[in-house]
């Protein structure tokens, strides 16, 4: 469930917030299709996730590469900002 919470006053000024929502240990792992742009022959990737305490980015286990897509396919227990580090 994701909690908004609006405030809009019958001003011509309007205000919204959005609440931070953290969804982590997910019982079912969610899977990643994340695109590859430009992918060069003798690369190897990694799916990364933004780590926020650690202001970094870490790597997930056990992603695997699909040339024919294009893309890296991963499995993560939380959702966060993702990407596909070389």
């Amino acid at each position: 469930m994701i909690n908004i919470d609006a405030d809009v006053g019958q001003s011509t000024s309007e205000t919204a917030s959005i609440k931070t929502l953290e969804v982590n240990n997910l019982k079912t792992p969610v899977t990643l299709d994340l695109p590859v742009t430009n992918p060069r022959p003798h690369d190897t990737y990694e799916c990364a996730y933004y780590n926020e305490s650690l202001q970094t980015w870490t790597t997930l286990p056990g992603g695997t590469y699909d040339q024919i897509s294009k893309s890296m396919h991963c499995e993560s227990r939380h959702l966060s900002v993702f990407t596909v580090l070389a």
